[in-house]
């Protein structure tokens, strides 16, 4: 009786990656999308309209309220019928990493439909971060866009992400 070990190679080619998959960081999809409102939810338009006054008016308008207040909740009632393009980042805790956060602001401007190359070469470039969000924000400072970081209160341990949005801010307020 023969008794042998079969070795099974599996050869597979390699995909060949394009310039745009080389540059293109792997990001998580859900993060830069907006939730969809729920059918239950009850709708308050007083609430809203306030919110969507605010907007309007503002370059920057924070939303505070206790946790499970409804806060992303009112902010997409708010924006439901924007003329404006919504980018939204949902943001978490690993955000707080500067470049990360960049790569993700960047993502949810795109996703709305805005070039942002330029803001992204640069960063890939080795521009520090604060340059680079005044470029972001020079990008998108005469675009119909609101940008939306819900659950922004989980990098406010973090200075430097702290100093990126201030600088968003500081330069769509130019």
């Amino acid at each position: 009786m023969r008794s042998g070990c079969a070795e099974v190679t599996m050869a597979s080619r390699p995909v060949p990656m394009t310039e745009s998959d080389r540059n293109r960081p792997s990001l998580i999809r859900s993060k830069v999308t907006p939730p969809s409102l729920q059918e239950s939810v009850v709708p308050r338009p007083r609430v809203a309209a306030v919110l969507r006054e605010l907007i309007d008016d503002n370059p920057v308008v924070c939303v505070y309220a206790t946790a499970g207040a409804g806060k992303t909740t009112a902010v997409l009632q708010a924006l439901d019928d924007s003329p404006n393009s919504i980018a939204w980042l949902s943001v978490d805790e690993t955000d707080a990493a500067p470049g990360r956060l960049l790569t993700y602001l960047q993502a949810a401007l795109a996703q709305a439909g805005h070039d942002t190359s330029e803001a992204m070469s640069a960063l890939r470039a080795g521009v520090p971060h604060p340059e680079v969000a005044g470029i972001l924000a020079d990008t998108i400072a005469s675009l119909p866009v609101t940008v939306v970081l819900d659950n922004a209160e989980r990098i406010a341990s973090s200075p430097d992400a702290l100093e990126l949005v201030s600088r968003l801010g500081r330069y769509l307020d130019e």
